[in-house]
C-alpha cells in the first residue's frame, strides 16, 4: 500500500510540469515569509475516501483541462489513460525511464526562460526559436515546427520553403493567432502554409484544429497525411465524412478532425450544443471558393458565419480561420468578411503553357501559331490528332490527363487511344517489369466487387483507362494509384477529377470545349488546366484545348478569361435552414441575436460594399404569401400535431391561420427595427421570409410577451439530423403515415423511408414497368403503403419524364425504384448482377449505398430528437447494412478493410464469423479460403493469371489480417477512453 502511494506522489509531481501547489491541510502561508510548518501541531486527520477526492481528478474534467494544454512538453496516451510517451518542448518523443528525465529537465529550461514571458505558448515558443536561431527563413523550424515533424516533411520532399511561403508567414497578426486568407496556383504550395499555422496552435496554443475539405478523397487523403505528420508528437487525426462521422462525436482525445464541409458544419452544431465550441482554434479551409456553388456553398457560408458570431461573444471564442484557394477572383471580398489578412501570388513550382488546337496549328495564350502537326508523324484514324499528342507525351516519359465531357466519351476515347497505340512502337517495346506491373492491375480490378470491366480489360495493358463516376470506389482506388505510379500513363476523365481528386500530369488536353452541351466556362477551364505539370517530376506543365475553326475566338478568350466574382448563396431556402441552425443550437435567441448573424454573413458584407440595393424599410410579410399552398401546409400540420405547441391549423379559417403566422413576424420587425437599419432591403426581405416560412411550418416557436424564438421539437429534430427545412418536412410526413402502418414483413418499406429524397438515378420506365408487375404481394403492399401507382408508371413510359421534373409524384416513383435496387443488394445479390437488372451503372449503384447509410443516420438522429424510439432502433440497425449490402450477422466483418459482402459471407462460412477470428487466423487460412471463392484456372492451360490472381490474394490476405489487429487494437482505445469518462 506505501509503495502504491509513493509511486503515484512521485508519479504526481513528475507530471505537474508546469504547476507548483501546497497542501492548505498540512501547511499556512505566513504573511511575508516563506511557508513553513506549524510545529507541535496535531492535526485532524481526514478519511481515505475524502483525501483521494481530494487529490484525485475527474477523468473527463482532466481530459477538458487537457484539450487547452499545448502538444510539447505533455505525456501522451496510446491505449488506455496510462501515460506512456512524454512529448518534450522540442518534439521529441520519449518513453520509460528516460521520458521521466527528459520531463524533469523541460521543467527546468521552462523555468529560465524570461520572466516577462507569462503565457506557457510563449515560453514554448521562445524555447523552440532559441534552437532554431540559426535556421534559415525558408526553413520549417525558423516558424516553430520542431525537428521531429520537419524530418517528415523532409521524407515526403519538402526540404524548405518557397520565397511566397515565407513572405506569406511573415505577419506578426498571423503568427499570433489572426486569420489570413490567401490565393496560390495549384501545385503552388498552398497546403503547407495552412499546415504550419495550423501546426504553432496545436503545439504551442494546444488547441484543436478542423480542416475542411470539398471532396471525400481528398480527405482520405490528407487524414494519411497528417496522420504522418503529427505521429512524432502523438497528436490523434481523425476524418470524418460520408456515414463515417453521423454518430461519432470529436472526443477530447482527438486534436486534428479532418472533414467534408457537410461534416465539419455538423461537428460545428455538436459543439456549439456541447458548449465546447472554444475547444477549437483553428480551422483550415481549403479551395473556400466552394462558399459559392450553388449546392453546397451556403453551408460553408453558414459554418464560417457562426463562428464569426461566436468570436464576438468573447475572448473564449478566438477561431484563427485559414482560407486558400487557386481561383479566387474577389479576393478581398472573402478576406473583409473572414476580418483576415490577405495574401496573393502568381508563383507556380512548374511554370504552365496554355494552347489551343485548331486543326493542325497550335496557338499560344496570345493566338500566335506555335507548331503544326506534321502529316509524317500523323496516325491513321486520328482525326483530330488526339493519339499522336498522347504518344508524344508518353515517348518522352511523361503522362497525359484527357478530359472528356460525358462517361460515354471517357469509356469511348480509352478504346480508340488504346486501339491506336498498341501498334506503336514505343508501346510494344515496354519494358517487361512494367507489363508485369499492368497485369497486376488487371487482376486486382478483377477481384473487386465489381469484377474486371471489359473496356478496362483491354485497356489497361497498353497504359490507357478511364476514370469517371461510373466506377466503384475500389476501381478508382486502383485505377489512382496506377497513374501516380505511371503504370497507367493515358486517362480519360471527366471534369469531376479535376475538382475531386490530385492527380497532376506532363499534359492535359481538353477533348471538347464543351460541357454538357455548354461551353467550357472559366472556373472550371482553370482547375482542369491546373492539374499540368507535377511538381519534383516536371519542368513545365501543358494545357492543350481542342476546338473547331468555329469556336477559335471564343477558345481563345476562354484562355485569358477573367475569374468571374464570388457571390454568396445565402438566401432563400438556404438562409431557411442557416435561421432553423442558429436558433435550434441556441446560438441566436432574440431579433437582436439574429441581427448579428446577418451582420456577419458573406451576403450581408457582399450587398454592403457594393451598395446594390437602396435603404432598406421595414416591409410587409403579407406579400411573402401569396404562393404558399394552403392545402400542403394543413396536411403538414394535420398529420400529428402532437409534437408542437400551436393548435392544427385545419380547424382555423384560412385567413385567421394565415394572419397568425404573419403577425408575430411583423411584431419582432416593429420592435427591433432600429437593430435592422444598416440591413439592405433585399436581405430584410429574405429575412422575413424565411422566418414566416419557418414559424408556419412549426420549425420555431415566437414568446407573446418577450419576443424569444425558440426551436421547436420537429426544428430540434431537423437541426439535429442535418436536414435541410424541405428534406425533414418530407421525411416527416412520411414517417408520420408509415407509423400508422409499417409494413414490416420485408424491408422494403424501411428502405424506402431513408432512401435520400432526392438521388441521381433516372430510371428506364419501360423497365420499371415490367419490374414493379413482377413484384410479389408482400412488396406490392409496400408499394400501396407508399403511394406508388402502376399508372404514374405506364404514363411515364409513353410519355417519359423530364430528368429534372421534380414533382413529388414522380420524385416518389422514382425513390421506390431506388428503395428496390437497394433492397436486392441486402439481399447480398451481387453488384454486377444488380447492375445489369435495373440498368444501372455500378459506381452510381454504390454511391446510392453510400447516401443511403448517411441519410439513414439522418433519419434515426431526427426520430430521436421526437422520441419516437421505436422507429429509431429500426433505422440505426439497418445503416451498417445499407452501407455495405450484407444481412446482420457480416456487418462486424464488412468493417476490416477489403472486406465486402462476397468475401465477407465466404469467411464467415468458413468459420472466421468475427474480428477476433481474423486476427488470429493464419494468413495462409485466409488465403485459402479467399482463393475457394474465385473462379478455378488451370496452372497449365493459364499459368499468367493463375500467377498473379495468388500474389494479389496473398497481398489482400495480409491487409485483411493487419485490418483485423488494427480493428481490435483501435476498439480497445476507444472504449479505454470512454471508460476516462465514466465517474464512478
Amino acid at each position: 500500500s506505501s509503495s502504491s502511494s509513493s509511486s503515484s506522489s512521485t508519479f504526481s509531481k513528475v507530471t505537474d510540469q508546469f504547476q507548483s501547489s501546497t497542501r492548505p491541510e498540512t501547511w499556512r502561508q505566513s504573511k511575508g515569509k516563506k511557508p513553513v510548518r506549524k510545529p507541535n501541531q496535531v492535526y485532524p486527520r481526514k478519511s481515505a475516501r475524502n483525501r483521494t477526492k481530494k487529490r484525485r481528478i475527474k477523468p473527463a474534467r482532466q481530459a477538458a483541462v487537457d484539450a487547452h494544454q499545448p502538444l510539447l512538453g505533455r505525456w501522451r496516451a496510446s491505449v488506455g489513460s496510462s501515460p506512456k510517451v512524454y512529448v518534450s518542448v522540442l518534439g521529441l518523443p520519449y518513453s520509460g525511464a528516460e521520458a521521466f528525465r527528459q520531463a524533469k529537465a523541460d521543467k527546468q529550461i521552462l523555468r529560465a526562460v524570461p520572466e516577462k514571458l507569462t503565457t506557457i505558448e510563449s515560453k514554448l515558443l521562445h524555447v523552440c526559436q532559441r534552437e532554431t536561431v540559426q535556421a534559415s527563413r525558408n526553413d520549417l523550424r525558423y516558424w516553430g515546427i520542431p525537428a521531429s515533424i520537419a524530418a517528415v516533411y523532409a521524407s515526403q520532399g519538402v526540404s524548405s520553403l518557397y520565397p511566397w511561403q515565407v513572405d506569406c508567414l511573415d505577419n506578426d497578426r498571423v503568427l499570433n493567432g489572426g486569420s489570413l486568407v490567401y490565393c496560390a496556383p495549384t501545385s503552388g504550395g498552398k497546403s503547407l502554409v495552412a499546415e504550419v499555422l495550423m501546426l504553432r496552435q496545436l503545439l504551442y496554443g494546444g488547441r484543436k484544429a478542423l480542416v475542411v475539405l470539398p471532396f471525400v478523397s481528398i480527405v482520405a487523403e490528407k487524414t494519411k497525411i497528417l496522420q504522418a505528420v503529427l505521429e512524432p508528437v502523438h497528436a490523434r487525426v481523425e476524418s470524418f465524412y460520408g456515414n463515417t462521422g453521423m454518430n461519432r462525436v470529436w472526443t477530447p482525445q482527438v486534436d486534428v478532425a479532418i472533414c467534408t464541409i457537410e461534416k465539419a458544419n455538423s461537428l460545428l452544431n455538436r459543439l456549439i450544443e456541447e458548449g465546447t465550441a472554444d475547444k477549437l482554434g483553428v480551422i483550415v479551409v481549403d479551395e473556400i471558393h466552394m462558399v459559392a456553388d450553388s449546392d453546397r456553398g451556403y453551408i460553408l457560408e453558414l459554418m464560417l458565419t457562426k463562428m464569426r458570431m461566436l468570436s464576438t461573444r468573447g475572448s473564449s471564442y478566438q477561431f484563427q480561420i485559414i482560407g486558400m484557394s487557386a481561383t479566387l477572383p474577389n479576393v478581398e471580398s472573402i478576406a473583409n468578411w473572414l476580418e483576415a489578412s490577405l495574401y496573393r501570388t502568381d508563383f507556380r513550382p512548374v511554370p504552365l503553357a496554355e494552347y489551343v488546337k485548331i486543326g493542325s496549328c497550335i496557338y499560344s495564350k496570345d493566338a500566335k501559331a506555335i507548331r503544326q502537326l506534321t502529316s509524317e508523324t500523323q496516325i491513321k484514324d486520328d482525326s483530330d490528332q488526339l493519339v499522336q499528342l498522347c504518344l508524344e507525351t508518353v515517348s518522352a516519359g511523361h503522362s497525359v490527363l484527357v478530359f472528356c465531357a460525358t462517361k460515354v466519351w471517357c469509356e469511348k476515347c480509352a478504346l480508340h487511344i488504346c486501339t491506336l497505340v498498341s501498334s506503336s512502337p514505343v508501346t510494344t517495346a515496354v519494358n517487361p517489369l512494367l507489363k508485369e506491373e499492368r497485369l497486376h492491375i488487371v487482376e486486382r480490378l478483377r477481384l473487386t466487387p465489381s469484377g474486371l470491366c471489359s473496356i478496362l480489360a483491354q485497356t489497361v495493358l497498353h497504359g490507357v483507362a478511364y476514370h469517371h463516376a461510373g466506377l466503384t470506389v475500389e476501381e478508382r482506388e486502383i485505377l489512382e494509384e496506377a497513374f501516380r505510379r505511371s503504370i497507367v500513363t493515358v486517362l480519360c476523365a471527366t471534369s469531376t477529377l479535376a475538382a475531386g481528386v490530385n492527380l497532376p500530369a506532363r499534359r492535359v488536353i481538353f477533348r471538347s470545349p464543351y460541357l454538357a452541351g455548354q461551353f467550357l466556362d472559366v472556373t472550371r477551364y482553370r482547375q482542369m488546366a491546373g492539374r499540368a505539370g507535377r511538381a519534383g517530376k516536371d519542368s513545365i506543365g501543358e494545357s492543350i484545348l481542342l476546338a473547331s475553326s468555329k469556336d477559335k475566338k471564343a477558345a481563345m478568350d476562354l484562355l485569358s478569361a477573367p475569374l468571374p466574382p464570388l457571390v454568396s448563396c445565402l438566401e432563400g431556402p438556404r438562409l431557411c435552414r442557416a435561421l432553423l441552425e442558429i436558433l435550434a443550437s441556441g446560438v441566436a435567441e432574440n431579433m437582436s441575436h439574429l441581427d448579428a448573424f446577418v451582420a456577419c454573413s458573406l451576403r450581408f458584407v457582399q450587398l454592403r460594399a457594393e451598395s446594390i440595393l437602396p435603404p432598406c424599410s421595414l416591409v410587409d410579410a403579407n406579400q411573402f404569401y401569396n404562393d404558399i399552398p394552403d392545402e400542403e401546409l394543413l396536411r403538414l400540420m394535420d398529420v400529428d400535431s402532437d409534437i408542437t405547441a400551436n393548435a392544427p391549423v385545419e380547424s382555423i379559417p384560412e385567413s385567421t391561420a394565415k394572419q397568425r403566422c404573419i403577425e408575430p413576424i411583423q411584431n419582432l420587425f416593429q420592435q427591433l427595427s432600429r437593430n435592422l437599419a444598416s440591413m439592405p432591403a433585399q436581405f430584410i426581405d429574405d429575412l422575413t421570409s424565411a422566418l414566416n416560412y419557418l414559424y408556419e411550418r412549426e420549425f420555431i416557436e415566437i414568446g407573446k410577451h418577450n419576443g424569444c424564438i425558440t426551436a421547436t421539437a420537429l426544428g430540434k429534430a431537423a437541426f439535429a439530423s442535418a436536414m435541410s427545412p424541405t428534406d425533414s418536412l418530407e421525411v416527416f410526413v412520411d414517417l408520420c403515415r408509415a407509423r400508422k402502418g409499417l409494413c414490416l414483413d420485408s424491408e422494403l418499406h424501411l428502405i424506402y423511408l431513408v432512401t435520400p429524397v432526392y438521388h441521381n438515378i433516372e430510371p428506364n420506365w419501360a423497365l420499371y414497368l415490367q419490374l414493379f408487375q413482377q413484384l410479389p404481394a408482400h412488396l406490392r403492399r409496400v408499394s400501396a403503403a407508399t403511394g406508388i401507382e402502376e399508372g404514374h408508371l405506364v404514363h411515364a413510359v409513353n410519355r417519359p419524364p423530364n430528368s429534372s421534373d421534380s414533382t413529388a409524384v414522380n420524385t416518389r416513383h422514382k425513390r421506390f425504384f431506388a428503395s428496390l435496387l437497394l433492397h436486392e443488394l441486402l439481399q447480398e445479390v451481387p453488384l454486377t448482377a444488380v447492375c445489369k437488372k435495373y440498368k444501372v451503372v455500378r459506381g452510381t449503384i454504390q454511391y446510392l449505398q453510400t447516401s443511403s447509410a448517411t441519410f439513414c443516420a439522418m433519419v434515426s438522429s431526427f426520430c430521436e430528437r421526437l422520441r419516437w424510439t421505436d422507429m429509431g432502433s429500426l433505422f440505426a440497425k439497418l445503416q451498417d447494412r445499407l452501407n455495405f449490402g450484407v444481412q446482420d450477422e457480416l456487418i462486424p466483418l464488412v468493417h476490416i478493410p477489403h472486406v465486402r459482402a462476397s468475401r465477407a459471407r465466404i469467411l464467415y462460412e468458413a468459420g472466421l464469423k468475427t474480428v477476433q477470428d481474423i486476427a488470429s487466423c493464419s494468413l495462409d487460412r485466409i488465403r485459402d479460403e479467399l482463393a475457394r471463392g474465385e473462379a478455378f484456372h488451370s496452372k497449365q492451360t493459364n499459368p499468367t493469371r493463375v500467377h498473379y490472381q495468388d500474389h494479389v490474394l496473398n497481398h489482400v490476405a495480409k491487409a485483411i489480417k493487419e485490418g483485423a489487429s488494427s480493428l481490435l487494437l483501435e476498439s480497445a482505445r476507444r472504449a479505454a477512453e470512454e471508460a476516462e469518462h465514466v465517474d464512478f
